[in-house]
């Protein structure tokens, strides 16, 4: 099926606007801004490797060309279902980290010092909180990408490890570092390894873009077509690093757990974003906090652990309480059988070392935070979301970030608020394609706060949209953009195509 342009129009009085809403304020009464993205259904699905149980597959689509996007679905022991994704995947894998590794540092003296701090992070900290079923898997992946000739087994480990460092950093990597590093030097337990330096951190640090941001939205009841649960992920990170050479939709059926899948990249082997058969969706935005700690489990699989055990927000809030937080990020959960049952079916988690807050919608905690005398919360019924900020009052005292008025963070939150507002005053409920226009709204399109409600090529040069991803949990389906091309050809992920997925036969035993 050919992919058909979407003439995706959002409606709304908000003053965020500026200049583009003053002007069609004026003309029709009514700010309109025409996105301008593509939805595509895949043609079909190509077998391309096959190994033990697990297969993997090209998927067949517009929009990508030859850079689209693979589905792997994975069988077996945990150990046995990432061997095959080793064996299968592995030289992908590799490809996708080298290359993410080479932009972000050219010089390999660079490179080779930040190996160095990020295999010392993950094993000195970030390992000692991960449960072994999730070791077992990286030693499968491991020793399968070895038997398919990629390297040695330890050299695909190490990398491995070291990407779940690198994904452990969401925000602004320069601060988090200085706040990390005073949280583990401060009591001369630990110490840098030989030929490691502050100062050499530091300036590999200068070097990372500080202006990475990400979204999330839910929205249901009242608000949604039939009532439907909608949920949303944005990330907005590193562009143009090469880590979209080989983009990917993992389906995980593993021995013992609800089958889930994850949406990213190969060699990200957790959950950047993903929904569960069960209809669990898991979601992340940065919060960063003074407070850092690695002494936790790592995020992208603390996620998915969710998603293979978990059924309901109550039962995803009682297994993050009993784990523990890294960096500062806000994190959601939804639920399609909340929904289904009439229960809350979306939780918010604000979260620092050491602390984490719980919101759901309508919370009075955001509309009583006040910044310069300004409320800069607008919290609504049947709907929650997040930005790069937080509302809780003990995580805002060391937080890098407050909701002030005008800042990106804060400019994205009202976005998505003033735009759920529209959709209420115009009495339009939500649907498949309104939600997947909510998604792209907020998504970094380079340009102007104005920019965000259209994708103008000349504003690319300075986009962030590497990932978005919609979710209809209840139906199983999925709507996943990946930024794309390259040069003058690229586009985020926002502003290119989502590939609409029906997961309903891939979660089938």
């Amino acid at each position: 099926m050919r992919s058909q342009q979407l003439q995706c129009r959002i409606v709304s009085a908000s003053f965020f606007l500026g200049v583009l809403a003053a002007v069609a304020l004026a003309s029709n009464g009514g700010a309109t801004s025409e996105i301008g993205y593509e939805i595509a259904k895949p043609d079909g699905y190509a077998l391309w490797k096959e190994s033990g149980a697990s297969s993997l597959y090209n998927v067949t689509v517009d929009g990508y060309g030859s850079s689209a996007p693979l589905l792997v679905v994975l069988r077996g022991s945990r150990y046995q279902a990432n061997y095959d994704y080793g064996k299968m995947l592995g030289a992908a894998a590799m490809t996708n980290l080298d290359l993410l590794l080479e932009h972000l540092l050219p010089k390999a003296l660079e490179r080779d010092a930040f190996e160095l701090f990020l295999q010392w992070q993950f094993d000195e900290f970030l390992s000692k909180q991960i449960p072994q079923p999730y070791k077992d898997e990286i030693d499968g992946f491991a020793a399968g990408a070895a038997a398919s000739g990629v390297l040695s087994e330890s050299q695909v480990r190490r990398r491995l490890q070291q990407s779940l460092v690198i994904a452990s950093f969401p925000g602004d990597f320069k601060d988090n570092l200085e706040w990390l590093l005073i949280d583990e030097l401060k009591d001369g337990l630990h110490k840098l390894p030989a030929g490691l330096s502050l100062d050499t951190l530091r300036g590999i640090a200068k070097k990372w873009r500080s202006t990475m941001q990400c979204s999330f939205y839910a929205i249901w009841g009242s608000r949604t077509k039939d009532k439907e649960l909608y949920a949303c992920r944005n990330l907005d990170w590193v562009a143009r690093s090469g880590l979209a050479t080989y983009k990917l939709v993992t389906v995980y059926h593993i021995d013992g757990t609800t089958p889930h899948a994850t949406f990213g990249f190969a060699g990200m082997i957790g959950a950047l974003a993903g929904m569960s058969a069960k209809g669990v969706t898991v979601h992340e935005a940065g919060n960063d906090n003074k407070k850092e700690t690695f002494d936790g489990f790592v995020w992208v699989l603390r996620l998915r652990d969710i998603m293979e055990h978990a059924s309901t927000t109550a039962e995803a809030e009682e297994m993050w309480r009993a784990t523990n937080n890294t960096m500062g990020m806000n994190h959601m959960v939804s639920s399609g059988i909340d929904n289904a049952a009439g229960n809350p079916p979306a939780l918010v988690f604000e979260t620092m070392a050491g602390y984490s807050a719980y919101f759901r919608a309508n919370d009075p905690r955001e509309r009583s935070t006040l910044v310069q005398n300004v409320s800069t919360g607008l919290p609504l019924p049947d709907a929650v979301w997040r930005t790069n900020h937080g509302y809780d009052p003990h995580l805002l005292q060391t937080a890098f970030d407050h909701p002030v008025p005008g800042t990106n963070s804060e400019e994205r939150y009202m976005l998505i608020a003033e735009q759920i507002r529209a959709f209420e005053n115009s009495q339009a409920l939500v649907g498949d394609e309104e939600a997947v226009a909510l998604a792209a709204l907020p998504a970094d399109k380079g340009g102007p706060v104005s920019g965000f409600h259209k994708c103008e090529r000349s504003n690319f040069h300075d986009a962030a949209s590497v990932l978005s991803v919609v979710f209809r949990p209840q139906a199983s389906r999925v709507w996943v953009a990946w930024e794309s091309g390259e040069g003058d050809s690229w586009t985020p992920a926002c502003c290119g195509t989502y590939v609409e997925l029906d997961l309903t036969k891939w979660f089938s035993a």
